[in-house]
């Protein structure tokens, strides 16, 4: 698990026995480390503004599919329980963009602009979207399987098993 940066912080999750016990943000231009305490905390995926998106790990009741993800507000404490259900996914396509890439079959996902992407489950081969605004969450590619992501804005691209790169440009309309 790598540490994430956003602006002068540097956020990264302290492990436990199981699971994990602590985020830690560092301000790079002070020195100044603090400890916050996000509930079910696991390894952090990313770090955008004053959000972390991190993969839950609960020590109680542990998911071995790890499909619950959070979107934790580091100043306010608030946070949004993101977790993949069938029932409540719409569809979506990805266009190719290019012939290079890596791949990664750990859970992975990207803060962007009013939409978070994570992947489906533990396999991490499928992308999901929710939309803040919206409260609704969509499958970000149906037909090729993802490897490494990143979202910017509201694009988010991956890499698939064949090593092309797709991206895909999220519409709330």
């Amino acid at each position: 698990n790598h540490p994430k940066i956003s602006g002068d912080l540097v956020v990264y999750p302290v492990s436990s026995d199981y699971c994990y016990d602590k985020v830690v943000i560092h301000d790079t231009l002070t020195g100044q480390k603090t400890e916050i305490i996000p509930p079910d905390v696991g390894p952090v995926l990313d770090f955008e503004g004053d959000k972390i998106l991190y993969v839950g790990c609960s020590q109680n009741n542990f998911d071995y599919s790890w499909r619950t993800h959070h979107l934790y507000d580091i100043v306010t404490g608030e946070h949004t329980v993101l977790r993949y259900e069938e029932e409540s996914v719409a569809e979506s396509e990805s266009n190719i963009n290019s012939d290079i890439g890596l791949s990664s079959w750990i859970n992975k996902g990207a803060i962007g602009n009013g939409v978070i992407f994570f992947s489906k489950d533990v396999n991490a081969n499928q992308i999901v979207g929710y939309d803040l605004n919206k409260e609704e969450y969509v499958l970000i590619n149906l037909a090729t399987l993802s490897g490494l992501i990143d979202a910017e804005e509201n694009k988010v691209c991956f890499v698939s098993t064949n090593s092309n790169i797709y991206c895909h440009d999220y519409n709330s309309n």
